[in-house]
């Protein structure tokens, strides 16, 4: 697909976006400049905090309160939008830009079906699109979720958002923004956490839909695979300001500034760990697991049975790292959830150091909890808005009888551990990006020193020279700890960097279990080829 060289669809000028006094910093994006054109792919890329998101809210006119633009232009098909009223401005969303946010399940609304949502798109605009009556925006919203590729539309278009796997509703808000044909598409990370396979899917869909309608598109990404796979040019963000910009090979192949060099340098290959010595101690047993969830149903009927977990079994080992990979819905994060009893298997064993945990009640788990502990999918739910950090990392030590100062001089040491100022602890979670929310939640899982640690895509969120730095922390706090890991991730390059034993899920099982170097390097399993073949930025 080339880009169209004659006129700029998106033009932005020495853009400042300043931030509320009082904070470390006073601006979140300084003198930034950017084109794009038709049927381009601008990625544009920087660690946590670059001013990446708070660029694309810039664009879209949907900065948050107490943000402002201090200066610079910038023009949409000629348009300074920035001196638009709001009136206006809300004419253009959707209709001329629009914008995939980072997380379809908080951008969603859960208490609306997914057909409600994309009709109100249509709804707002019904004059020029001529979808005016609810049978014809019905037919229209059947056509959008057809286009990006869902499955059995008339269906889906009743159902609401938690029925939807995390692909499926990335699918929905492609539909929503796409609804109205916009010149530009902003994506804010919208692969992030998704599984390989289900990522080369909503990359190849955003590529097909930009060449149907001349789409300009403007992805903002940490992860380099992502950038390889679809970026015509790229932006380098540091700091607010745009270090470097040029065509994509230029940039992966001859970067020129040091931040940028850096950026690629700490990108994971799929490269696997080699083999260490590890001891016989069997920390962690699970033998015939079997967890079952009722899907669809409506008033008066059950709907239909899905077995998440259909008797996977393994064994890990003091000191082991075992990396479970596989698409979404394969049953990784019930099965990370059975493991802690925060979900109640059917059938099946759990053995930790010994003692069957699912012969247990409550009372007598609660030894086991400081034992083992969980870094949740998403930080930004698993964190509580109302409470400061410092309260959320220490409360697990204090309800474990330990004092409160030192419960908050650990705290401190634990966010300096993941790359954190410690005289941070009296923020709320909402003053922090998502990826050092996540780093948050590694703290406190870290809190009471656990000799297991279930890590549900720990990284997933992490710009990549983070994303090295905490894997690097999590293999040091093994080595010195003796701590034991299951580390569920969709990134097989990640698996094969700290991971000792690698087993790959479908349906509920273990289809492939084995070093890395045979999983990842010479799999025997279609599947898992499959899911080798499907690493974004893998043919470069």
């Amino acid at each position: 697909m080339t880009p169209d060289p004659g006129h700029a669809v998106l033009e932005v000028d020495d853009l400042t976006i300043a931030l509320p006094a009082g904070g470390d910093r006073t601006h979140a994006v300084e003198r930034a400049s950017l084109v794009l054109r038709p049927r381009e792919t601008l990625c544009v890329v920087g660690e946590s905090g670059s001013g990446k998101s708070m660029l694309a809210l810039a664009l879209m006119g949907l900065l948050p309160k107490g943000v402002t633009v201090a200066g610079g232009a910038v023009r949409l098909e000629g348009i300074d939008i920035l001196k638009l009223r709001a009136e206006a401005m809300r004419d253009l969303r959707g209709r001329r830009i629009a914008m995939i946010f980072q997380e379809p399940m908080t951008a969603l609304n859960p208490i609306m079906t997914v057909g409600r949502q994309i009709a109100e798109v249509l709804e707002s605009h019904r004059d020029e699109h001529g979808v005016g009556t609810g049978a014809e925006r019905r037919r229209r919203v059947l056509t959008l979720l057809d286009s990006v590729g869902l499955p059995d539309p008339d269906q889906l278009i009743d159902s609401y958002p938690f029925r939807l796997s995390g692909g499926q509703r990335q699918r929905v808000m492609i539909a929503a923004a796409l609804a109205l044909e916009p010149a530009v598409l902003i994506g804010d990370e919208p692969t992030t956490a998704l599984d390989v396979t289900t990522q080369m899917q909503i990359l190849l869909l955003i590529k097909r839909l930009q060449a149907e309608r001349d789409t300009g598109v403007l992805l903002i990404t940490h992860d380099f695979g992502v950038v390889a796979e679809v970026a015509d040019r790229v932006a380098v963000m540091q700091h607010g300001r745009i270090v470097e910009t040029g065509p994509v090979d230029q940039i992966l192949a001859r970067p020129a500034h040091p931040y940028t060099k850096s950026l690629i340098a700490a990108v994971p290959k799929l490269a696997p760990r080699a083999a260490r010595p590890l001891g016989e101690a069997i920390v962690l047993e699970a033998a015939g697991l079997t967890k079952t969830y009722r899907r669809g149903g409506r008033l008066f009927s059950r709907g239909s049975l899905v077995k998440a977990l259909d008797r996977p079994d393994f064994r890990l080992r003091r000191g082991e790292t075992l990396g479970v990979v596989g698409e979404s819905g394969s049953g990784k994060s019930t099965l990370a959830r059975c493991l802690l009893r925060l979900l109640e298997p059917e059938e099946g064993a759990i053995r930790f150091a010994g003692t069957d945990l699912m012969a247990l009640g409550s009372r007598a788990l609660k030894p086991f909890r400081k034992r083992v502990q969980m870094v949740f999918q998403d930080p930004f739910a698993s964190l509580n808005p109302r409470r400061r950090i410092g309260d959320i990392i220490a409360a697990g030590p204090r309800l474990h009888g330990t004092p409160k100062h030192e419960a908050r001089a650990r705290t401190r040491e634990l966010l300096a551990l993941v790359g954190l100022d410690p005289a941070v602890t009296d923020r709320f979670p909402h003053e922090f990006s998502g990826g050092q929310r996540q780093r948050i939640a590694i703290a406190r899982a870290l809190a009471l020193e656990p000799e297991l640690l279930i890590a549900d895509e720990p990284v997933s969120a992490l710009d990549v020279s983070v994303q090295a730095q905490v894997l690097a922390l999590l293999d040091a706090l093994r080595q010195r700890l003796g701590l034991s890991m299951v580390f569920i991730t969709h990134d097989l390059r990640i698996a094969g960097q700290i991971c000792d034993t690698i087993a790959v899920m479908r349906h509920g099982r273990i289809v492939e279990y084995g070093p890395p170097d045979q999983v990842l390097m010479t799999p025997q399993n279609a599947y898992t080829q499959e899911l080798v073949a499907s690493i974004p930025g893998g043919r470069r």
